[in-house]
């Protein structure tokens, strides 16, 4: 195929996948009603898959990247423990034996993008209540029941409300159902460790959404939006009004920020940059002193686009060396020595449609190469 070929045909399918995405997102989001102040023009349906973004004409095919070796079989492989390890998370999009599998990476946190009650015992697990079609899902009377229960555990509240078919609010409803599901935690459990759901990447139109909910919270409630952590996911997508990538945040009167073609998906300068500017923005609002989660990066472009899986080792690890050792004693965390982030979550375990970064292959009850990278990089932190 030549050069101009290949560009007319990734058009193409740029423009399906933008279609469908639209079409199934408009069927969905009649289910669910609104309540004020989240009268919102396009309110994001409980997605299927916890995924970020719409692909740009992304295959139809499911399953792991493909690669050389088999994958390694979970029950030959020994549990990992390094001092570090409570610092390595994932995401788990797919159902998968969690008390198999986190062990034998190395992993000492997860989430499924949910509340459950009661909360998993294997390894630290998070809470994430859902800001869905402008309300609190699960009810307030669920979550508030499981943190009375036990005491002490972490809870985000919203998942991507910058993006319009994930959790997509304006600024005024992510402060109000914030301030509700804050308010009813604490009020269940004073210890109960909260923060705002991640946006998908800090760039400056995200961080302008960001700001825009901090001045409506203020505005509203006569105070500084409460948290005692804050997260965030760190991808590389393009923002445009209707194309492919992440779209513009609700309330951003805008028709484009970030625009990256795909090849920067995996651009570890950019994936640095964000982290040093959110930490300054959390710095420069008061929030410096609060331990930073990043609860979601990797890549979700697929292996035929150019991301196969040694390319996305490369970058999985280069990540992770930052992540570990990147300072700052002015804006880092001071009880942390300074480090920028504290835990992070790859994504994903296993996801059946972006499963370019996986690191189960649930069908061969298995790691994949990608999972092993994984783990022996948290094995390799003993000796750091």
């Amino acid at each position: 195929m030549t050069v101009k070929a290949g560009r007319r045909w990734l058009a193409a399918r740029l423009a399906a996948s933008v279609l469908l995405a639209g079409g199934l997102a408009h069927h969905l989001l009649s289910q669910f009603p609104v309540y004020y102040p989240c009268s919102i023009t396009q309110p994001s349906a409980r997605a299927q898959a916890q995924s970020t973004l719409v692909v740009p004409g992304a295959p139809g095919t499911a399953g792991a990247p493909s690669a050389s070796a088999a994958p390694a079989d979970v029950f030959d492989l020994a549990a990992v423990t390094s001092p570090e390890s409570w610092r390595f998370g994932a995401g788990m999009s797919t159902r998968l034996d969690v008390p198999a599998w986190l062990p034998r990476l190395g992993a000492g946190w997860w989430y499924d993008w949910s509340v459950r009650s009661p909360a998993p015992s294997t390894g630290d697990y998070w809470q994430m209540i859902r800001m869905t079609g402008g309300r609190l899902d699960p009810p307030v009377t669920m979550f508030a029941a499981e943190a009375a229960r036990l005491p002490g555990q972490v809870w985000i509240v919203g998942n991507e409300p910058d993006v319009i078919w994930q959790d997509g609010v304006y600024p005024a409803c992510a402060a109000y159902l914030y301030h509700q599901a804050y308010a009813a935690l604490k009020r269940a459990d004073p210890t109960a460790r909260v923060g705002p759901g991640g946006i998908t990447q800090a760039s400056p139109l995200r961080l302008a959404y960001l700001d825009a909910w901090l001045d409506e919270y203020r505005a509203r409630y006569g105070a500084p939006l409460p948290a005692e952590v804050w997260t965030m996911h760190a991808f590389v997508l393009r923002e445009e009004r209707g194309s492919w990538g992440v779209d513009i945040p609700p309330g951003q009167d805008v028709a484009a920020g970030w625009l990256l073609p795909v090849d920067d998906h995996d651009n570890v300068e950019s994936f640095k940059w964000q982290i040093l500017t959110f930490r300054r923005w959390m710095a420069d609002r008061g929030y410096g002193d609060r331990p930073l989660a990043i609860t979601e990066f990797g890549i979700l472009m697929p292996p035929d686009y150019g991301f196969g899986p040694e390319r996305v080792g490369r970058f999985m690890t280069a990540t992770f060396d930052f992540l570990l050792s990147a300072r700052d004693p002015a804006i880092g965390l001071a009880s942390d020595g300074g480090r920028l982030v504290q835990q992070w979550a790859w994504f994903s375990l296993a996801d059946p449609l972006y499963p370019t970064g996986d690191l189960v292959d649930a069908r061969h009850n298995g790691l994949t190469p990608l999972g092993l990278a994984y783990r022996q990089y948290v094995a390799a932190t003993v000796r750091r």
